[in-house]
């Protein structure tokens, strides 16, 4: 899903393209054609895999170069959830149990497989087939999803992976690419789901006002309440309440 969209002429050409970045998703390019239309350029930006929980987008000459630079606001690295390129954090969805319901499985990577990360006893809760084909946590604790689920299962199903939570900072480079450095550690403390350039102290140079999320939830799960603050909004089986708190912070150059 698209969550954020800006025009910028990041390639100088004197037309307007289009930058988008949404949940799931990488990072997208779109250059303006002469001839109308766009063109999906994002694979010679120079970036590399841009997947993740990205919700804002901001455009500024950060460098006084005069050309446009980028700014994208991602989940952060502020979370239980973590992703790399060794270890990507992805998602499953689909009816596994032919109930016409949909149920999620979010795993972690390891060597070209996703585990799931749940427990036997989480994900037996939603999905019945688990609890009767693995009846002990020693024999859950190493099956991958595809021996988890048949082959004809995963098929159907909807599967996402991220390469990055971080938030980050997007210099153009003048020839067409892009060069990507992740905002300092307080900017990932929390995701950003709003994002301002503008000089806030008069010094010529901009700076970021940024908007984020903080959350407390009350989970309940066998009779034992706890409250969280991952600062996401994350739901999950066993959420009971969930209370967003908008935060706000100013990073500057």
């Amino acid at each position: 899903m698209v969550t954020a969209a800006v025009w910028i002429d990041f390639d100088g050409d004197g037309r307007k393209d289009l930058v988008t970045a949404g949940e799931w998703m990488p990072l997208q390019f779109f250059k303006n054609e002469a001839t109308g239309g766009f063109r999906d350029v994002t694979a010679a930006m120079g970036l590399g895999p841009t997947r993740g929980r990205w919700y804002a987008l901001a455009v500024g000459d950060f460098n006084h170069d005069g050309r446009p630079d980028l700014v994208a606001g991602n989940l952060g690295l502020n979370h239980t959830y973590t992703t790399s390129p060794d270890s990507r954090f992805g998602i499953w969805a689909g009816s596994f149990t032919g109930n016409q319901q949909t149920d999620i499985v979010l795993t972690e990577g390891e060597k070209g497989r996703d585990y799931p990360m749940a427990s036997v006893i989480a994900l037996g809760e939603e999905i019945y087939t688990i609890a009767v084909q693995f009846p002990s946590f020693t024999a859950f604790s190493t099956a991958a999803m595809d021996q988890i689920f048949r082959p004809a299962q995963l098929k159907r199903a909807l599967h996402y992976e991220t390469d990055t939570f971080a938030s980050l900072y997007l210099q153009n480079n003048g020839n067409g690419t892009f060069t990507a450095t992740p905002l300092p550690n307080l900017a990932q403390i929390s995701p950003i789901r709003g994002i301002v350039a503008t000089d806030v102290d008069g010094d010529g140079n901009l700076d970021l006002i940024v908007a984020a999320t903080s959350t407390r939830r009350s989970r309940t799960r066998r009779g034992q309440t706890r409250e969280t603050g991952s600062g996401s909004g994350e739901t999950d089986a066993g959420t009971s309440r969930r209370c967003r708190r908008p935060r706000v912070g100013f990073l500057r150059r």
